[in-house]
C-alpha cells in the first residue's frame, strides 16, 4: 500500500501543477495576444479534446499491457506495434486539421480580427501540435502501467510550466503572434513525447530496433475497442447536457448552467488521478491471479474516492452561493445558479463513486457491462433533457443530471461486482461508502451551520476549512484507510 499511497499523491501533485500552469499563464495571453486572438487558442484546446477522444482506448490498453505479468519481448513488441497505430492516427488528424484549415476557418468561425488567411494558417499549425502532442498521452498510459509514476508527473508538469510557461515568455520577448504561440507548443510537445518514449522503452530493457509487428495486436484490440466505446458514452453523458440545454435555454439561463457546470468539473478532476493510481496496480494483481489482495486493494481505492471526492462535493454543494459569488463578484448570478451548482456537484460526486469499478471492470479485459450502463444512462439523459428543460429549466435539467448518475451509481458497482466476484457484495460497498461519507456531510453540515452568520472576510476560510476538515473526517470514518495511516504513523514513531 506504502507505494500506491506514493503514485496517489504523485498523480494529485503532478495533475496539480497542470492544471495551475494552464490557468496561471492564461492572463498573460490575453494581454498579449488580445481575446479574440486568445480565443484561438481556446478552439485548439477543444479540437485536442475531441482528437484525444478518439485515442481508441490505445492508451489504457498499453497502461493494462505494461502492468501485466508477460515477458518483456512481448511487451516490447505490443508498444512497437501500438507506437506505430498511434504515430498513424496522430498523423492522420494532424494532417487532417492542416488540409481543411482554410475550411475550418472559413465556416467554423465568424469574422474576426486576425484575419481569414491567417485563420486558416493558424489551424494548419494546431495539426503540427496534435501531432507532437497526442503521442504523449499513449506513453503516459504506458509509463502508468510500469508503475513510474513519480518520475512520470515530475516530467509531466515540468513540461506544463516549459510549454505554457515558456510561451508566455517567448510571446513576452518576440513581437505576440499566435504562430509564435503554436510553434513553441510544437516544439515542447515534440520534446515531451520524446522524452517519455525514452523513458518507456529504457523501462523495457531497450533492445535492438524493431519493426512493427501488428499480429502482437491480438487479443488486444477487442478490448481497446470497448474501451473506446465507454469512454465515447462517458463523454457523451458527461457533455450532452451542456450541448442539448445550448438549443433550448435563453441564452442568460445557459450562461448560468455553463458557470456552475464549469466549477462542478473541478471535483470530477479529483477522481482523475485516483484512477491512474490504482488501475494499474489492479491490472498487474488480476495478471497474477491474487485475488486476495486485489479485493484488498480495491476496497482501499473505494474508500478513498469516498475521502476525497465526496467532502469536496458536499463543501461544494452547501457552499455554492458563496463559492460563487467569491469567483464571479456578481451577488445576482451567484444567486440564480447557486441551485444548479448544488445539484451539479452531487451529481459529480456520484460519477466520482464510478471510478474504482471502472478501474476493476478494465483490469479484467471486461468493457461489456459498462457499455450497456453508460448507453442505457444516455438513453435515459438525452430525451429526458429535452422533455424536461421545456418545463423546469436549467434546475430540471441540473436535477435529472444527478438523477441519471445516481442512479448509475448505485447500479454499476453492484453488477460489476456481481459479474467478477459472483456476488453483489452490498455490505462491503456500503461499509466502504456509508461511513466516511455520513461522517464528510455530518461535518460540512455543521461548518455550515456554524459558518451561516460569518461575514464577507470569513467565507473563503469557513469553505476551506469546511473541506479539509469534511476530509479528515472521512478518514478517519473509513476503516481501511484509518488502520493503514495508523500503521504509517507507528512506524514513523518506531
Amino acid at each position: 500500500m506504502a507505494r500506491l499511497s506514493h503514485n496517489l499523491a504523485a498523480n494529485f501533485m503532478g495533475q496539480g501543477v497542470t492544471a495551475l500552469a494552464g490557468v496561471l499563464f492564461l492572463p498573460v495571453y490575453v494581454h498579449l495576444l488580445g481575446i479574440e486572438r486568445f480565443a484561438l487558442i481556446g478552439i485548439y484546446a477543444s479540437l485536442y479534446a475531441v482528437m484525444a477522444l478518439l485515442d481508441g482506448g490505445l492508451s489504457t490498453t498499453l497502461n493494462r499491457e505494461m502492468a501485466a505479468d508477460s515477458s518483456a519481448a512481448q511487451r516490447r513488441a505490443r508498444l512497437r506495434a501500438m507506437e506505430c497505430v498511434y504515430v498513424a492516427m496522430a498523423g492522420a488528424m494532424g494532417i487532417g486539421v492542416w488540409l481543411l484549415s482554410p475550411l475550418l476557418a472559413r465556416h467554423w468561425l465568424g469574422v474576426v480580427a486576425v484575419g481569414g488567411e491567417q485563420v486558416a494558417h493558424i489551424f494548419a499549425l494546431m495539426g503540427l501540435v496534435l501531432l507532437f502532442q497526442l503521442p504523449v498521452t499513449l506513453y503516459n498510459g504506458g509509463l502508468l502501467g510500469q508503475q513510474r509514476h513519480i518520475a512520470l508527473n515530475a516530467v509531466n508538469a515540468a513540461f506544463a510550466m516549459l510549454r505554457w510557461g515558456g510561451a508566455a515568455l517567448v510571446l513576452w520577448i518576440l513581437p505576440p503572434r499566435l504562430e509564435t504561440y503554436f510553434l513553441w507548443h510544437a516544439g515542447a510537445s515534440c520534446l515531451h513525447a520524446g522524452v517519455l518514449a525514452t523513458m518507456l522503452w529504457r523501462g523495457l530493457g531497450g533492445g535492438a530496433w524493431q519493426g512493427p509487428q501488428l499480429a502482437a495486436l491480438r487479443g488486444i484490440l477487442r478490448f481497446s475497442g470497448g474501451v473506446w466505446a465507454v469512454s465515447l458514452l462517458g463523454a457523451v453523458l458527461l457533455q450532452a447536457d451542456k450541448l442539448i440545454l445550448g438549443r433550448l435555454l435563453p441564452l442568460a439561463t445557459l450562461g448560468q448552467y455553463m458557470l456552475a457546470a464549469m466549477f462542478a468539473l473541478v471535483i470530477a478532476r479529483a477522481s482523475s488521478p485516483i484512477f491512474s493510481s490504482f488501475f494499474p496496480r489492479l491490472s498487474a494483481l488480476v495478471a497474477r491471479g491474487n485475488r486476495a489482495e486485489l479485493w484488498e486493494v480495491y476496497h482501499f481505492g473505494v474508500q478513498a474516492v469516498a475521502v476525497i471526492v465526496l467532502p469536496i462535493a458536499f463543501t461544494v454543494a452547501l457552499f455554492a452561493h458563496e463559492i460563487l459569488l467569491i469567483w464571479t463578484r456578481d451577488a445576482a448570478l451567484a444567486g440564480e445558479a447557486a441551485v444548479i451548482l448544488r445539484l451539479l456537484s452531487l451529481g459529480v460526486g456520484c460519477s466520482g463513486l464510478l471510478v474504482l469499478p471502472y478501474a476493476l471492470l478494465f483490469a479484467h479485459g471486461g468493457t461489456r457491462l459498462a457499455f450497456f450502463c453508460n448507453l442505457a444512462a444516455v438513453a435515459l439523459l438525452v430525451p429526458g433533457l429535452v422533455v424536461i428543460a421545456d418545463g423546469y429549466g436549467a434546475v430540471g435539467a441540473a436535477a435529472l443530471w444527478l438523477a441519471v448518475n445516481a442512479a448509475l451509481a448505485a447500479s454499476f458497482p453492484l453488477l460489476c461486482h456481481h459479474k467478477l466476484a459472483g456476488s453483489l457484495m452490498l455490505g462491503g460497498w456500503l461499509r466502504d461508502l456509508l461511513p466516511p461519507a455520513l461522517a464528510a456531510l455530518l461535518t460540512a453540515g455543521l461548518l455550515r451551520w456554524a459558518a451561516s452568520g460569518a461575514g464577507p472576510g470569513w467565507q473563503a476560510a469557513a469553505i476551506v476549512a469546511c473541506a479539509a476538515l469534511s476530509i479528515g473526517a472521512a478518514v478517519l470514518a473509513a476503516a481501511h484507510l484509518r488502520g493503514w495511516l495508523l500503521l504509517r504513523l507507528r512506524g514513523g514513531l518506531a
